[in-house]
């Protein structure tokens, strides 16, 4: 339960859910409710209110506990919003599967396919099938992104040297 929902007797927003999130991804990182060490939910409220909130997962990668941490800011004010969260690197990976170990030469492979695959196909191809390819499916449109801003990048280079 967010600090401000047990301290103030007035209502609260939905900064009280960006805490929430904060825990359940540091409960599913983990694997243990926060504050296991404690069995009441009045000694759990009185450490945070004293300032104290969930410990961060051993298992979170630094960009999962910069996320946790931003959400278990304890004062709402300064705990960013939903919409921001909505941007941070942590997200990206999770979402984008990065969270799996890739064969190299499944990467290699898919590189290769690339370079013979016309960017715009390759992106219809991806949105077409988004759910099949998932993970592999956000690496590629990472790595359309990413060639087009190279691209983009030597072409100005070039450009600029005339």
């Amino acid at each position: 339960m967010a600090p401000e929902v047990f301290m103030k007797s007035s209502g609260h927003g939905r900064a009280a859910d960006v805490w929430s999130l904060g825990c359940v991804v540091t409960e599913m990182a983990s694997g243990k409710r926060p504050f296991p060490e404690y069995d009441s939910n009045y000694q759990i409220m009185f450490v945070v209110g004293m300032g104290g909130r969930p410990a961060l997962a051993d298992t979170l990668s630094p960009e999962g506990r910069d996320f946790c941490s931003r959400c278990l800011t304890h004062d709402p004010e300064l705990r960013p919003r939903a919409a921001d969260l909505a941007h941070h690197h942590f997200l990206l990976v999770v979402f984008c599967g990065n969270f799996l170990r890739v064969n190299p030469l499944s990467m290699k492979l898919l590189s290769y396919a690339m370079s013979y695959w016309s960017r715009g196909a390759l992106k219809a191809l991806f949105l077409e099938h988004e759910g099949y390819f998932g993970a592999v499916g956000c690496l590629l449109h990472l790595d359309i992104n990413h060639r087009k801003e190279n691209s983009r990048h030597s072409v100005e280079t070039s450009q600029a040297d005339r």
